[in-house]
């Protein structure tokens, strides 16, 4: 989107454009009576649900991974990690953001399927880029990528600190990161 200039990319000024235009469209779709699901709440509570919702949608957007992920990993480790106050906001994040990145963690058929369609959508998306001329984004090229490879990749560096990190935090992970190893 953002090699093309598309008009989604210009809308959030090349960042976080999809998760932009995600939090954008359910905000619309709740203005509509029959999706406003907050309609019993005070207007102070749908700002600050508002908030909640913008930050763990944006938390999701790789770019933000390990800057996000050091902060929280800075804060179990030093004992200050305040999660019902200051770092809520930061709780929530790593908590959608692990759900986003959960697919290694399920149990192995789940996991086998997610990932088949996952790497549909990334080679699709590498074709359009080869058609346009536009560089192949990294594990797009469905010529070039091992999967297996690229998802061991992604376990080891990405999803796995994630998991021990938040594990530690949350003992209910454990079956996730077993599931991985």
């Amino acid at each position: 989107l953002i090699n093309s200039a598309d008009k989604l990319a210009v809308r959030y000024n090349d960042e976080s454009v999809l998760e932009s235009h995600h939090i954008a469209s359910a905000s619309d779709l709740m203005k509509m009576p029959q999706y406003d699901i907050l309609r019993k709440m005070q207007p102070e509570e749908r700002l600050e649900l508002r908030k909640r919702m913008i930050h763990m949608v944006l938390a999701t957007d790789m770019s933000k991974h390990f800057k996000d992920l050091g902060t929280f990993k800075s804060k179990v480790n030093t004992k200050s990690l305040d999660p019902k106050d200051k770092d809520l906001h930061l709780c929530l994040g790593m908590g959608m953001h692990l759900a986003d990145i959960s697919n290694p963690t399920k149990p192995w058929a789940l996991t086998l399927r997610w990932t088949e369609l996952l790497f549909e959508e990334f080679f699709k998306q590498g074709d359009k880029e080869k058609h346009n001329n536009y560089p192949i984004s990294d594990l797009m090229d469905r010529k070039t990528v091992n999967i297996a490879k690229a998802q061991l990749g992604f376990i080891d560096v990405i999803v796995m600190p994630s998991f021990e990190s938040f594990g530690g935090f949350l003992s209910c992970l454990k079956i996730n990161i077993k599931n991985m190893k």
